[in-house]
């Protein structure tokens, strides 16, 4: 397993263990990686069309998977079970008006 950070607004390499390579949509990922894909524990910065947010969590195949939290710039958070990179399973989804929502 290698470590990746990941950034769109430069291209070199930086040795064997992290690299920097453009991606599309302008995201930004530093973490590990296994056969060029996010793979492990990582943290992005994503813009899509949610409006982007933060993810901090386990991804398999460059997708989120596994325990995660993942904040949008609105301030909902969601800290609990991903699979396929969708919210699934037992989680917490906070609001920024402090209701909270704790289940499945």
């Amino acid at each position: 397993v290698s470590v990746l950070y990941w950034d769109s607004t430069a291209m070199d390499t930086r040795g064997t263990d992290k690299r920097v390579a453009e991606m599309l949509l302008s995201e930004t990922y530093t973490g590990e990686v296994d056969d060029g894909r996010f793979h492990g524990f990582g943290r992005a910065q994503l813009i899509d069309s949610a409006g982007g947010g933060e993810y901090a969590g386990n991804f398999e195949h460059g997708r989120r998977h596994g325990t995660g939290t993942a904040v949008w710039p609105d301030g909902l958070k969601y800290i609990g079970q991903w699979q396929n990179n969708a919210a699934t399973g037992v989680g917490c989804l906070s609001w920024p008006c402090g209701a909270l929502y704790v289940g499945e």
